[in-house]
C-alpha cells in the first residue's frame, strides 16, 4: 500500500508542474497541506484546485 501511495504522490507532483504554468489556479485541500506544510497521514491523494479569475 505504501508503494501505491508513493506512486500516486509522484504522479500528483508531476501534474502540479503542469498546473503551475497557469496562474489562474491555486492548489488547496488536504493534499496541499500534506505536500507543502505538514506530513499528515492520508489514505488518498488528489488535486483540489480553485480558480482565481483576473480581478
Amino acid at each position: 500500500m505504501v508503494k501505491v501511495y508513493q506512486q500516486q504522490v509522484k504522479l500528483v507532483v508531476q501534474l502540479l508542474g503542469l498546473v503551475d504554468t497557469e496562474t489562474c489556479f491555486a492548489l488547496k485541500g488536504g493534499t496541499a497541506i500534506n505536500l507543502f506544510v505538514e506530513d499528515l497521514p492520508r489514505l488518498s491523494v488528489d488535486i483540489d484546485l480553485v480558480y482565481l479569475p483576473d480581478s
